[in-house]
This record gives structure tokens, C-alpha cells and sequence, in this order.
């Protein structure tokens, strides 16, 4: 199965990503896990990223959120 191109210069992954990196507050594996549920729903289904990992429980954000 090869993943979607996009049709803006980046693929539906990449503009996900991006786009979920920018919120504050937003812990690394929930982030992930919205990137997932954005290219799933942009690409009606038919690409649906695959998430694992074993992260610690050390909590680790992009972007802390401001107090």
C-alpha cells in the first residue's frame, strides 16, 4: 500500500502533522493519535496511519502550553 501524495505539495500526513505540532499543551502520543483520526477522515478512510510505540511515562509535548 503506498500513502497519498496530497494535492497541496504535502501529503495528508505530513499537513496533519504540521498542523497538530502547532497546538499547545497536546502530549506526543495523543498528538500522533489526532494525526491519525486527521488523515484517516481527509482521506475518507482509505489511509489510516499506523501508531505504536513504547514511550515512557515521561510526558513529552512540541509545545508546552502557556500558563
Amino acid at each position: 500500500l503506498v500513502a497519498m501524495d496530497g494535492e497541496a505539495g504535502n501529503s495528508p500526513f505530513a499537513t496533519a502533522l504540521v498542523e497538530h505540532m502547532e497546538e499547545a499543551g497536546v502530549e506526543i502520543n495523543l498528538l500522533f493519535r489526532k494525526v491519525r483520526d486527521a488523515v484517516f477522515k481527509i482521506t475518507k478512510g482509505q489511509q489510516e496511519p499506523y501508531t505504536y510505540g513504547s514511550l515512557p511515562a515521561q510526558q513529552f509535548f512540541f509545545k508546552t502550553a502557556t500558563p
